[in-house]
C-alpha cells in the first residue's frame, strides 16, 4: 500500500486518525488496484495542501517499521528495479513524469523521522526532484554485464535517511537505448505495490504526449 497505514489499524492520537483519512483520500496503489491516478497539477495541488499540510507527520506502521528496523548497512531493506528501454529516454521528460504522476502520491515527499514514540512520515520541507532523479553512464562498451555490475553495486548503497527514500537513475548509455535503475526503500512499500505505482509511469501508446504538454 505504497507504506500507509492499513485501515484496520487503530490508534488513540488525532495524527493516526488523519493518517487513515490521507491513505482513502490518496487513492493510493495497493493489490487490488492499479489504475493510473489523475495527474493534473491542480489535482496535485489540491491533494498536498488538502492532506499533507493539514496532518504535519504521521505514525509509520507497524509493519513498514519493522521493515525500517531491519536496515543495517549490510543487509539494506532496499528493493531494486532495473527498466531497459531499446530507444533512449529524454531525461527531462522522465523528470517531469516522476513530478506529475509519482508524486501526485505524498509518500515519495514524505521522510522518515523519529522520535520517543516510534517512527514517523513527516513532509520534507526542501524536497528537490534533482536529488531523486540522476542521469549515470556506464563505462566500457555500456552494454549487459556493465549494467549488471553497476545495479550490483547500487544494491550494496544506502539511501539519504534524511530524505525521501527513493531514487531514481536513468542509464542513458545502455546497449544503445537506456535503461532506469529505481530504488525504494521497503518501509515505502513492498513490491507489488511498487509494481502498481511503476504501471501508473506508463502509457499505453508509444506516441501518448508528454506531462504537461
Amino acid at each position: 500500500r505504497l507504506g500507509f497505514p492499513k485501515e484496520n489499524e487503530r490508534d488513540s492520537d488525532a495524527d493516526s486518525r488523519q493518517s487513515r483519512s490521507y491513505c482513502a483520500e490518496s487513492r493510493c496503489f495497493d493489490r487490488r488496484s492499479s489504475s493510473r491516478p489523475p495527474c493534473t497539477p491542480e489535482r496535485q495541488t489540491h491533494f498536498f495542501l488538502g492532506t499533507i499540510l493539514m496532518a504535519k507527520r504521521e505514525r509509520m506502521s507497524s509493519v513498514d517499521t519493522a521493515w525500517l528496523r531491519m536496515d543495517t548497512p549490510t543487509n539494506l531493506m532496499i528493493i531494486v528495479g532495473v527498466l531497459m528501454f531499446s530507444s533512449p529516454v529524454d531525461f527531462a521528460r522522465l523528470k517531469r513524469t516522476l513530478e506529475f504522476r509519482l508524486l501526485h502520491y505524498g509518500r515519495f515527499r514524505q521522510r522518515v523521522v523519529h522520535d520517543a514514540a516510534g517512527a514517523w512520515w513527516e513532509l520534507d520541507q526542501n524536497f528537490d526532484i534533482d536529488s531523486h532523479v540522476l542521469r549515470v553512464s556506464l563505462p566500457g562498451k555500456g552494454g549487459k554485464s556493465e549494467l549488471e555490475a553497476y545495479v550490483a553495486g547500487q544494491i550494496s548503497q544506502s539511501l539519504d535517511l534524511g530524505k525521501p527514500l527513493w531514487q531514481f537513475q536513468l542509464v542513458e548509455n545502455y546497449h544503445g537505448g537506456a535503461a532506469v535503475v529505481a530504488r525504494f526503500h521497503h518501509c515505502i512499500a513492498d513490491g507489488i505495490a511498487l509494481m502498481g505505482g511503476l504501471h501508473s509511469l506508463t502509457d499505453s501508446s508509444r506516441d501518448a504526449p508528454a506531462e504537461g504538454a
